[in-house]
């Protein structure tokens, strides 16, 4: 009995580990175009951030703040040809970091704002249907916000 306890007690302790906080590294970033941004397990709320490739220390180039969701959409206003982390905490604490994500330019730098705080990013909110339709179908709108300080 006490080799059972003692088993099922150093199992339980490993749980945590095999489901903790982990945040999908996307294929590509390119400057002003959305990514959506995705993550699995953990508690919610989730605070999501991007911060300067392999400085997991350093203050956030973008807080895209608050969510419940697994999910977020950033419009991706950063400077390009520089490496970025995605990083995701969740209201328990735990943290997960992508790989190293390279910015690509673009040739429409149009959401860049110099009104933008640096703390700040630009978050897509998911997309409805359009009640107005198209011959080709239906239209997607999206809002985007910016925050200005």
């Amino acid at each position: 009995m006490k080799l059972f306890f003692g088993t099922a007690v150093a199992l339980i302790s490993m749980v945590p580990a095999i489901v903790s906080l982990t945040v999908n590294t996307p294929s590509t970033l390119t400057q002003c175009q959305p990514v959506k941004l995705t993550w699995v397990d953990g508690v919610p709320p989730y605070y999501v951030s991007i911060i300067p490739g392999g400085q997991t220390s350093a203050p956030p180039l973008k807080d895209l703040g608050k969510t419940s969701a697994m999910s977020e959409t950033w419009l991706v206003n950063v400077t390009p040809n520089q490496n970025v982390n995605i990083v995701v905490k969740d209201s328990t604490g735990d943290t997960a970091f992508t790989d190293q994500v390279l910015v690509l330019a673009a040739d429409d730098a149009s959401c860049m704002n110099d009104n933008t705080s640096v703390s700040q990013g630009s978050v897509i909110s998911e997309s409805t249907t359009s009640a107005a339709s198209s011959s080709t179908g239906t239209r997607q709108v999206y809002l985007v916000l910016i925050y200005n300080v």
